[in-house]
C-alpha cells in the first residue's frame, strides 16, 4: 500500500469517528451505545437471513449506503429505525455448492478445479457473468481460489480471530442476525469447523437498542444473546 493510500484509509476513518461523535450530539439515540467497533461472537447457525441487495433507498435513510446496503464502514455504529430489518431473504449456505468446495478444500484438499463450483464458476464467467466477487476472467478465478486458500490455511493454524476475521451483519428488531454483504467464505468454515466466528455489527434497528440497552422491559427474554450491551 502506498503511503497516499494508506494516508486515505486512516483520514476516512478519522471522518468516520467524527461523524458519530457529531450524531451523538446531533441525533440523540442514532448511535449505539458503547464502542460501535466492538466485535462479538456468534454460532454462525444463527445467521440465517441476509439483507437484499437494493432493497434500500439512500433518502430513506441517514446512514450511508453502497449497493442497498448500509456500507461497511460508512453505516458503522449506526441505530435505525424503519422496516429496513424486513427486506431480507433466507440465508442457506450449506445448500450451495461453494459450502461443498469448501468443504472438500478444507478436509480433503481436494483441487478447487475438480469441485462443482469451480466448473459453475468458470461457465458463468464464459457466458459474461462476474460470479464470486466479481471474478472476470480465469486469472480473477484462480486469484479468488489462492485468496480462499489463504483464509482456509490461517483458520487451521489459528483458528478465528476478532480483527482479522470479522463478519459484517446487522441485527434486525427482535435480534436477528443477518448477513451484510461479506464474510460468506467465513461463515462456510465457521459451520464446518464448528465454531464461534467475529462479527461487528455495524446496524442495530431501534427496537433492538432499546432491548440491548435496558429501554425495553423485552430484555429478560433476550437473556443469552451475544449482543446484550455488557
Amino acid at each position: 500500500m502506498s503511503g497516499g493510500s494508506g494516508l486515505g484509509y486512516i483520514q476516512k476513518h478519522i471522518l468516520y469517528r467524527l461523524r458519530l461523535t457529531w450524531y451523538r450530539v446531533t441525533r440523540p439515540g442514532s448511535v449505539t451505545k458503547g464502542n460501535p467497533y466492538r466485535q462479538i461472537w456468534v454460532d454462525p447457525d444463527t445467521i440465517n437471513s441476509t439483507l437484499r441487495p437494493n432493497s434500500l433507498k439512500q433518502e430513506d435513510y441517514l446512514a450511508p449506503l453502497r449497493n442497498g446496503r448500509f456500507c461497511k464502514y460508512r453505516a458503522i455504529g449506526m441505530v435505525e429505525d424503519g422496516d429496513w430489518d424486513t427486506h431480507v431473504r433466507p440465508y442457506a449456505p450449506r445448500k450451495g455448492l461453494l459450502f461443498k468446495a469448501l468443504e472438500d478444500r478444507y478436509h480433503n484438499r481436494k483441487p478447487w478445479q475438480e469441485t462443482e463450483f469451480y466448473a459453475s464458476v468458470v461457465e458463468k464467467v464464459e457466458k459474461g457473468l462476474r460470479p464470486w466477487n466479481d471474478c472476470r476472467n480465469h486469472d480473477d478465478i484462480l486469484n479468488r481460489c489462492e485468496r480462499a486458500d489463504r483464509l482456509i490455511e490461517s483458520i487451521k493454524r489459528d483458528g478465528f480471530k476478532e480483527n482479522a476475521h470479522p463478519v459484517v451483519i446487522c441485527i434486525g428488531r427482535q435480534g436477528e442476525l443477518m448477513k451484510s454483504g461479506n464474510g460468506q467464505h467465513r461463515i462456510m468454515l465457521g459451520l464446518m469447523t464448528g465454531s464461534k466466528i467475529p462479527v461487528l455489527p455495524i446496524v442495530r434497528h431501534k427496537i433492538w437498542e432499546d432491548i440491548r440497552t435496558g429501554k425495553s422491559k423485552d430484555r429478560s427474554m433476550y437473556e443469552g444473546h451475544p449482543d446484550l450491551a455488557p
